[in-house]
């Protein structure tokens, strides 16, 4: 098999070999060597630029590099990068492999606030691929994330479930999905009150990505430990597993979900009064979400900081930051409440 070291153009006999080899490697590291993963697939597409005939292996490193573009904080190159992606598909044919750029572009619509063009990406996705026969397991992780965020435990768990099923047989989906699956699983089950076995998947989610050097796995097990942590009243190892969690994401520069980090060190530092750390906290995560455009990210921090500033006394800026949290609040709600998005649910489900 090809290591991260020797995927060069020079050492292959045809380009389609080349091709073949990077896409395996893509479709394996992506979450464990990112950094590789981004200069293989550039360092890809640049050999077929002088290529008169456009190969279907193209749109699938296309895929692959807008979702290490959005891992790197540039959700809206990604999205170009995948528009771009499309357009070769719809032109020449290439209708194999579209999961994982659905998954990515599902993914960062929702977590941007815009949750009908999210629920249609899906929707369309799985239209898509069932002609192609391509299987559902990582647009069905994705639902299960959505399910979850809408407090729909039952439905994100049929979803995770699904997902799991076909990990059974797809090394891809094994390698790259089945930790975030079982963590999905753990937190829905958490949500039912069903803290014993969701212990268990957390368990399961940590050795996979452990075993299989999958730090953005490990790091979200970690924070999801140290939350449970903290709703049992363990202040300090609930600190220590977040800030291991945080540091992991922090040094792989993930903006986004360091953001859940910081709110929670937030949130606990508020709980044991030390109310200048949680405004450090809250103040950091806002300016972070800001960066990444995410709505609800922003909405939340918001009403952390005027929850914050009310026990702080100072009501000027709790008001003030409660109605920039309301606005946003109806904004997501009205999107959430419309027919458009019951509708393209309605037709997933």
């Amino acid at each position: 098999m090809p290591t991260k070291n020797n995927i060069h153009r020079s050492g292959f006999e045809s380009l389609t070999g080349y091709l073949e080899a990077v896409c395996h490697f893509l479709r394996k590291f992506s979450n464990t060597w990112q950094d590789t993963c981004h200069e293989l697939a550039e360092q890809a597409l640049l050999e077929l630029e002088s290529e008169e005939i456009l190969h279907p292996e193209m749109v699938e490193i296309m895929d692959q590099l807008a979702y290490q573009r959005w891992h790197k904080g540039n959700a809206e190159e990604a999205l170009k990068i995948l528009d771009l992606s499309d357009s070769y598909r719809e032109k020449n044919g290439f209708l194999q492999k579209q999961s994982w750029g659905i998954m990515t572009r599902s993914v960062i619509l929702w977590n941007k606030g815009e949750y009908l063009k999210a629920m249609e990406a899906i929707r369309i996705g799985l239209s898509k691929i069932k002609t192609t026969g391509e299987p559902q397991g990582i647009l069905r992780w994705v639902m299960g994330v959505m399910y979850y965020d809408m407090k729909e435990y039952d439905l994100s768990i049929e979803n995770y479930r699904r997902t799991l099923n076909e990990c059974e047989w797809d090394e891809y989906l094994e390698f790259n999905c089945y930790a975030y699956t079982c963590i999905g699983l753990g937190c829905a089950l958490k949500g039912k009150g069903e803290f014993s076995e969701a212990s268990s998947y957390f368990i399961r989610a940590l050795n996979k990505a452990r075993e299989n050097e999958l730090w953005m796995e490990e790091s979200r097990v970690l924070y999801e430990i140290g939350i449970l942590e903290s709703e049992m009243g363990k202040f300090e190892s609930a600190r220590n597993y977040l800030s291991e969690s945080l540091s992991i994401r922090e040094n792989n520069n993930n903006t986004f979900s360091s953001i859940s980090n910081l709110l929670a060190l937030g949130e606990l530092s508020q709980k044991e009064g030390r109310l200048d750390d949680a405004l450090l906290h809250y103040s950091k995560a806002l300016l972070s979400a800001k960066d990444v455009s995410s709505a609800p990210k922003i909405e939340l921090c918001h009403r952390k900081l005027s929850d914050l500033f009310k026990m702080k006394g100072d009501f000027q800026n709790a008001l003030k930051h409660l109605e920039l949290s309301n606005e946003i609040s109806i904004q997501l709600k009205q999107e959430l409440d419309s027919d458009k998005f019951k509708e393209a649910r309605k037709i997933i489900l």
